[in-house]
């Protein structure tokens, strides 16, 4: 389910967004909080599970569901050129 998700994000973004100065350094940066955040994640769920129950899931729900609304208003109608000079400036 990695790549049916949120996943390749952080793989896809450095290449694509990035000017090609920073390019290597936003890819390392990137896949590096998502390693964090993926050895982060079951640390933060199991114990969290044990006292919440099923309800658990909406702390990783709600801020993925926020972000991806704010994402997609940020850059709705717009290509990836323009996204990348509202990126950098």
């Amino acid at each position: 389910m990695f790549s049916a998700g949120i996943g390749p994000t952080a793989w896809f973004l450095g290449a694509e967004l990035a000017p090609a100065g920073v390019r290597a350094r936003l890819q390392s940066l990137s896949v590096a909080a998502q390693y964090i955040s993926c050895f982060l994640s079951p640390i933060v769920y199991y114990p969290l599970n044990s006292l919440v129950g099923p309800l658990s899931f909406l702390v990783f729900i709600v801020p993925l569901s926020l972000s991806a609304v704010y994402f997609y208003q940020t850059t709705k109608w717009k290509n990836r050129f323009e996204v990348r000079r509202t990126s950098v400036s």
